[in-house]
Order: structure tokens, then sequence, then C-alpha cells
């Protein structure tokens, strides 16, 4: 690990590898925030489906709730997991509802504005190394 840190800040030296280190570690800062704003997302709606869950006697804690809306993220989708509000259709609409509109804001939404804040870092960084 030394030895790699110690060839790290050579490759810095390196007119054309010195800004692309520079901009990777100014993307681990944006990821930071980024990683910050999606928790809001995902907690916001681990709430909303904890809520609706809380109806049921045999409903998932809500760590299961977190952990299966990031599996999501990942493709695993399992509709069963709102197996147990099928005695109650209204629950199970709003269930679909807001997964449907978590799926979308995660995996639309929230991708794009990643690209986007690497591409301006990038930009960013490239205006700073040309000066």
């Amino acid at each position: 690990l030394s030895l790699a840190l110690r060839a790290l800040q050579y490759v810095a030296l390196n007119r054309s590898l010195g800004p692309l280190l520079v901009i990777i570690v100014e993307m681990f800062g944006d990821i930071l925030s980024f990683v910050g704003l999606y928790a809001f997302i995902l907690l916001g709606f681990a709430n909303g489906f904890y809520v609706l869950f809380s109806a049921d006697a045999a409903s998932p804690s809500y760590g299961a709730i977190v952990e299966t809306q990031l599996l999501w993220l990942l493709g695993n989708i399992d509709f069963d997991f709102f197996g147990s509000l099928a005695d109650a259709p209204v629950l199970l609409n709003t269930a679909y509802a807001f997964f449907w509109v978590y799926t979308s804001l995660s995996v639309f939404v929230m991708l794009n504005l990643l690209i986007a804040i690497f591409n301006s870092t990038y930009e960013r960084v490239a205006v700073e190394s040309e000066a």
C-alpha cells in the first residue's frame, strides 16, 4: 500500500496522468455528497414503505425494507415482497406506486445527476490543469 501511494505521487507529476489523478480524487468527494443526497431519498421511501407495511402483523423490519430497496437498484426485483399487502388492495396499489416512483427516481434521475456531477468535475479540473 505504501509503495502504491508513493507511485501515485510520481504519477501526479506526469503532465498527462496528473490531471486524471486529480479528477479521480475530486470525484470521490462528489460521490460522498451524492451518497448523502441519495440516503435522504432512500430513507424517505423506506419510511413510506414501513408505514404501508405497519398495518400487517408480519411486516418486514426497517432494515429488510432498506435492503430490498438497495437490491431493486441492482435489478433484483421481487414482487413477492408486496405479498403481505394482497388483502388490502389500496395499500398494495400504493406500494406499487411507491415502488415505481422510487425506482424511476433512483435509476433515471439520480444516475443522470451523478453523471452530470462527474462531467462538471471533469470539465472544472481540465480547465484548471490547462491554466
